[in-house]
């Protein structure tokens, strides 16, 4: 995986079918300490954005449609032995792409808060609609953590403030993408005169967590900088 991926708008056109099984005490690939994983999709794409279509029983599957291969190692999965109770089935979004899947570098936007009729748990003014980044996994393997620009930082000093925002983002999702503490909006406002010239606070709709980074639950640690996706070494 490259340490610089471009990003791009994506959107939810379906849904279908996922069959899912874990097998395995241990020893994955890579990932010693992790069970085999294997999925596979199942029957014809549903023309609805939403997940909430019904699924089928597991005993209604036949035997040739489920998964045969873990999807990490390629380790064949014993699917005679895995018990009922030890299947899972369930929808999954089918998104504009080549494949219909998710890919790094993808940005989608995820209705929250105010857009399900709830408040949003972190902002009081959120317009229920918030950017998420898919961030290449720290393996450069497929996708990685899904980073919510609109979320909260892990490390935000002004936890029980519900109006400024962690990350500061401008520019419309694509090339023209650019994610830091606010320092692009204070330079441009300097230049226009709007503020003085000498006046190095930092913006004052963020907190000081970070610089403007993000760091996933997995390792990847990086930026978000004009439409690039840029790893830290």
């Amino acid at each position: 995986m490259s340490d610089r991926v471009a990003v791009r708008l994506v959107k939810p056109v379906g849904s279908r079918v996922v069959l899912e099984t874990f097998f395995g005490s241990s020893g994955c690939g890579d990932r010693p300490n992790q069970r085999h994983h294997a999925t596979a999709y199942y029957g014809l794409v549903d023309q609805g954005v939403g997940t909430a279509a019904g699924v089928p029983e597991p005993r209604d599957i036949p035997a040739g449609a489920w998964p045969t291969t873990c999807s990490r190692c390629g380790a064949t999965t014993p699917i005679e032995q895995i018990p009922w109770d030890g299947r899972l089935i369930y929808r999954a979004r089918v998104w504009d792409t080549p494949t219909g899947e998710i890919r790094p570098g993808d940005l989608y936007y995820e209705a929250c808060g105010a857009a399900r009729g709830h408040a949003c748990a972190n902002w009081a003014d959120c317009d229920g609609h918030h950017l998420i980044a898919v961030l290449p996994a720290a393996t450069g393997k497929g996708p990685g953590h899904h980073w919510d620009l609109a979320g909260r930082a892990s490390n935000c000093d002004r936890p029980a403030d519900r109006h400024h925002r962690c990350w500061i983002h401008q520019g419309e999702p694509g090339p023209g993408l650019h994610v830091d503490k606010g320092e692009r909006i204070m330079a441009q406002a300097r230049e226009l005169g709007a503020i003085a010239p000498t006046d190095l606070s930092r913006y004052p709709g963020t907190c000081n967590a970070g610089a403007g980074s993000i760091i996933a639950p997995d390792g990847w640690h990086g930026f978000l900088h004009d439409g690039l996706l840029l790893r830290i070494p």
